[in-house]
C-alpha cells in the first residue's frame, strides 16, 4: 500500500504513524505496528521490552496499545512533530539518550532491588518497584535522569498512547468531546 501526501497528512492528523514496510510507506496505529511486529527504528529489542513491561505496570493496556512502537517512532522522527511529553519539559534534544539511560537504570535497579531481571519480576514486585522509582532513585539507579522525572515522562507517554483516543475515552466511560473531530476513529 503506497500513500500520497494528502493521505499521509490525513492519517497523521488522526494519530496514525507512517511506517516503512517492504519499501512502501503505510499508516498504522502504534498498536497495529506492535501486532504486525514492525521493526523498530531506534530502540533495541531489550529497550522496547523494558518500555513495555514498565509502561504496562504504570498504565495497564500501554503495552498492547503499542507504547514501545509509539516512543520509538516519535524518537526517530522529526523533533518538531514529536508528540512525546519530554519535548515540552525543558529537556534538550535529542531525547533518545534520556529514554535509553533511564531504561538501562531501570533494568539495573530492578536487579539490585530484587536480585533478578525486570522481566522476571512478579506483578507484586513490579508494583513495589514502580512505587519506589516514582518517588525516589532506587538502589542501583545511575547515569540517568532522576527516576521520579522519568516516571512522570513515561507515565504521560503511556497515558497518551493508551487513553488519548476515542476508544480510550470509551474505556474510561468518558464522553469524547473533541473540539475538532479527527478524520479517523482511532489513532492507536
Amino acid at each position: 500500500m503506497s500513500i500520497n501526501r494528502r493521505t499521509f497528512h490525513k492519517g497523521a492528523a488522526s494519530g496514525l504513524l507512517a511506517f516503512m514496510i517492504g519499501g512502501q510507506t503505510v499508516l498504522l496505529s502504534p498498536a497495529e505496528a506492535r501486532a504486525k511486529r514492525i521493526a523498530l527504528n531506534l530502540l533495541s529489542a531489550q529497550e522496547a521490552e523494558t518500555l513495555s513491561i514498565i509502561g504496562e505496570a504504570i498504565v495497564p493496556g500501554a503495552a498492547e496499545a503499542g507504547l514501545s512502537h509509539y516512543i520509538d517512532h516519535q524518537l526517530s522522527g522529526d523533533l518538531e512533530q514529536s508528540l512525546l511529553i519530554i519535548r515540552y519539559l525543558g529537556v534538550l534534544p535529542p531525547f533518545d539518550g534520556f529514554y535509553r539511560s533511564s531504561l538501562a537504570a531501570l533494568r539495573k535497579s530492578a536487579t539490585a532491588m530484587f536480585g533478578k531481571a525486570l522481566s522476571d519480576l512478579s506483578a507484586e514486585e513490579l508494583e513495589q518497584f514502580v512505587s519506589v522509582f516514582s518517588g525516589q532513585n532506587p538502589e542501583g539507579w545511575t547515569n540517568a535522569p532522576p527516576a521520579p522525572f522519568f516516571y512522570f515522562v513515561l507515565r504521560s507517554d503511556a497515558i497518551d498512547v493508551t487513553y488519548g483516543t476515542r476508544e480510550g475515552f470509551d474505556r474510561l466511560d468518558i464522553p469524547y468531546l473533541a473540539h475538532i473531530e479527527p478524520g479517523e476513529r482511532s489513532w492507536t
